[in-house]
């Protein structure tokens, strides 16, 4: 249950430097499209508990971290 609360969290605190005006649409999009897959991701994690399912929240995770980063990255470059 934790893990699925924690990445709506994760999300909705991805959307902040957009309410604060540090990045804009670019930025908004990738950070919508990542959280929603890491999210569901977690859901499915949360409904079908096992050991793979959670290896695969983790390497999201690392995936969501970079790809979030990049997204960052691009949105301040364009």
């Amino acid at each position: 249950r934790h893990i699925l609360l924690y990445s709506f969290v994760l999300v909705a605190s991805s959307l902040l430097p957009v309410a604060g005006g540090l990045l804009g649409l670019a930025y908004l999009i990738s950070a919508l499209a990542l959280g929603a897959a890491f999210a569901g991701l977690a859901a499915r994690l949360w409904l079908r508990p096992s050991r793979r399912a959670a290896l695969h929240v983790y390497l999201a995770s690392l995936a969501y971290l970079a790809l979030l980063f990049a997204a960052m990255a691009l949105d301040r470059v364009t």
